[in-house]
């Protein structure tokens, strides 16, 4: 697979990398708040959803209010991830 992949350290990045939209949904009612809790190297939850390849994930996200505009400190936004990915969605 092309490009670099995020580390993912909490659940929620991984749920989110992962496409779990069952588990993203179900944190997100408990914390609203996590759609847009960037961890400690600035990666967002989108970031990671870009970069998994899940466009329902992103969606979910994008309607949790989490913005697509956010950068992390290179630079890179989840348009960036998603197209270091090869990710068409």
């Amino acid at each position: 697979q092309a490009g670099p992949r995020p580390r993912v350290r909490s659940a929620f990045a991984a749920a989110c990398e992962l496409g779990d939209l069952e588990e993203v949904r179900r944190l997100l009612g408990l914390r609203p708040a996590l759609a847009e809790q960037a961890d400690e190297l600035g990666v967002t939850p989108l970031m990671f959803a870009a970069s998994g390849g899940s466009p329902g994930t992103c969606e979910v996200l994008l309607e949790a209010k989490a913005m697509l505009e956010t950068r992390n400190p290179l630079g890179w936004t989840a348009l960036t991830w998603a197209a270091l990915r090869a990710r068409k969605e």
